[in-house]
């Protein structure tokens, strides 16, 4: 003879399907995941020429206009266009050479420098995550100036864009030797296959101007479907008895 439910349980489900709150799953984060393959959990890193970027207004990219890097040296833990800036200063004899590097913590736009020998071109650096699944995502993070040995004499400070879809919808203006920054944290709609990226340009000559600039993605499953997933494990867990 079946045993019915039981009324505790008929309570637990009526709650659970009417008031289930689900916790953020983090589907990427831009520091633990970095490596040195492209496309690896989604994420791709590399640049756009000045000249692929619309700089009037709101701030868009061609997207087809993108350029992954070419070379990720494992010893510095750098991105950047060639092995030589990939692998150290490019005044140290890099040719054409650029500042363009991504690590998984900071970025380095590309901007011409009296100091070095280095390509006239100015490069945007992009941090690329390409979105596997639909919904409502969840962006945070923390963007500021990041001094790694320029003094007070030198750097002047970077731009700073969040691009849904080669469409920016954050920016901020990093300030030389701004070290706190700002953290931000907001909502976007994507379907598989949107591109988030993060992007950085130089203000001028970009010597000791790396800035951190980081971004956890999360996701909150529906309710309805937490209270699905919960109500089929209470009804599981009904034995029948004979």
């Amino acid at each position: 003879m079946d045993r019915p439910i039981t009324v505790s349980a008929v309570v637990a489900l009526a709650a659970l399907a009417g008031g289930a709150i689900a916790n953020p799953i983090l589907i990427a984060d831009s520091i633990a995941d970095f490596g040195g393959v492209q496309g690896e959990n989604g994420w791709s890193y590399g640049w756009y020429s000045q000249d692929d970027l619309s700089l009037g207004g709101t701030l868009s990219a061609d997207g087809s206009a993108f350029n992954p890097f070419s070379s990720f040296d494992a010893n510095t833990g750098w991105w950047s266009t060639d092995p030589f800036s990939a692998a150290s200063t490019p005044s140290q004899g890099a040719s054409p050479g650029t500042y363009a590097v991504i690590t998984a913590e900071l970025m380095h736009a590309h901007a011409p420098s009296p100091l070095a020998n280095l390509s006239a071109e100015n490069l945007w650096v992009s941090r690329r995550w390409t979105s596997a699944t639909s919904g409502l995502l969840t962006l945070s993070g923390t963007i500021a100036h990041d001094d790694y040995g320029g003094g007070f004499m030198a750097g002047n400070g970077t731009e700073a864009h969040i691009l849904v879809d080669g469409v920016a919808v954050f920016s901020y203006d990093v300030q030389f030797q701004d070290f706190v920054g700002t953290q931000y944290l907001f909502d976007v709609n994507v379907v598989e296959g949107t591109t988030i990226e993060m992007l950085l340009g130089a203000k001028g000559d970009p010597s000791y101007d790396a800035t951190r600039f980081d971004m956890q993605i999360t996701a909150v499953p529906a309710p309805g479907a937490v209270a699905l997933i919960g109500l089929g494990g209470l009804l599981t867990g009904v034995r029948r008895r004979r």
